[in-house]
């Protein structure tokens, strides 16, 4: 029988040049860990809190997007129709 939830609770860093140390050793400073295990359960889970602000960000720039193209149809449609309202004038 398979044992439940049975994971790997223990996250190691190794093989891992001497810049990426450099960058890490500063990243667990900043975060203010002594363990290399909170350090990147905390960077993964920044990583995924920043997933979601850019797929929400993606989402809210598709929108203004769309909202600029009905402006600029509404714009095109105004000028269009001041066009025909100014030929009246000219008749």
């Amino acid at each position: 029988m398979p044992v439940q939830n049975d994971t790997p609770k223990d996250i190691y860093v190794r093989d891992i040049g001497e810049s990426e140390l450099e960058a890490f050793i500063v990243i667990k400073n900043k975060l203010g860990f002594t363990s290399n295990n909170k350090t990147i359960q905390a960077l993964f889970l920044k990583y995924l809190s920043l997933e979601r602000e850019n797929d929400r960000l993606k989402t809210e720039r598709n929108n203004l997007l769309e909202k600029k193209r009905k402006l600029e149809t509404i714009i095109y449609k105004v000028k269009d129709f001041a066009n025909v309202l100014n030929s009246f004038q000219d008749d």
